[in-house]
């Protein structure tokens, strides 16, 4: 129903205003299984994809910061950037099998992929991108 998918997209570009990382990406794997293979719905997909990586920098500088700490808290940290990792690749694995996506779209799927350590993802999606190029 469109209606729906309208409102579940206002939904998860709120999540992401708020910079809800959590809520953003509940709602953007509804969206994922859900939503039209679309550009608007690619475009919210794209902002959590982004979020999510931002999410990751962020715990990457919180283990920095944790190294002159515990190991406790060190150990949490770490922690925290692999699940986040986990999250994020996840997502873009699901994400880049959508056939409507541009080519920054394709681009910050491959960035994202190289991010997490999924090289095989950012090889095919880097392919893509240079085949949509020629």
């Amino acid at each position: 129903d469109t209606n729906q998918m309208r409102t579940l997209i206002a939904l998860v570009r709120g999540h992401i205003a708020k910079k809800d990382t959590v809520s953003a990406k509940t709602s953007g794997d509804l969206l994922l299984q859900s939503g039209p293979d679309i550009p608007p719905v690619n475009s919210v997909l794209t902002g959590i994809a982004r979020q999510l990586r931002d999410g990751l920098k962020a715990d990457q500088a919180l283990v920095i910061e944790a190294e002159s700490k515990s190991a406790e808290e060190l150990a949490k940290a770490r922690e925290k950037v692999e699940q986040t990792k986990t999250a994020l690749g996840d997502f873009l694995k699901q994400f880049s099998t959508r056939q409507q996506l541009t080519l920054p779209e394709l681009i910050s799927i491959g960035d994202g992929a190289s991010e997490v350590g999924n090289r095989e993802l950012a090889t095919v999606t880097f392919q893509k991108v240079l085949k949509a190029a020629e």
